[in-house]
């Protein structure tokens, strides 16, 4: 991590949008930002961020993303279509929906019986789910 200096502290503050009057004090907290955030240090000195990881299957596709981020931490989506509804979990639930990838029904039970970690920027359930709970 010696890398981590004045420049690569300016690159993940842009890169992770961290807001200009916010106070990140000392070198081990920005090492403990980088570790945590996704983000690729190359050997020329850039930062660049990691995509989420997805798998796809008929009709939907699963994307974990393993990183702090938007959404406060590492969380798993199910994605209806080529992105019309997103459901997403906190935390990572891909062996879980493993079990479920022949039907997208069934992940979509999985997604229900977990409201716990429903991430509040999930898409709403659909009712004709909710009624047969």
């Amino acid at each position: 991590m010696d890398y981590i200096n004045q420049n690569t502290m300016q690159q993940m503050s842009a890169l992770l949008k961290i807001p200009n009057n916010t106070t990140v004090d000392g070198r081990e907290n920005w090492i403990e930002i980088f570790e945590n955030s996704g983000l690729v240090h190359h050997d020329d000195g850039r930062l660049t961020m990691e995509p989420n990881i997805t798998n796809e299957f008929k009709g939907f596709y699963i994307s974990h993303n393993p990183y702090e981020s938007a959404y406060g931490g590492e969380t798993t989506a199910l994605i209806l279509g080529q992105g019309q509804r997103f459901y997403i979990l906190k935390g990572d639930h891909r062996k879980e929906y493993q079990g479920f990838l022949s039907s997208f029904t069934e992940c979509m039970n999985y997604y229900c019986n977990n409201p716990n970690k429903l991430e509040r920027f999930s898409d709403n359930i659909p009712v004709i789910l909710n009624e047969k709970q």
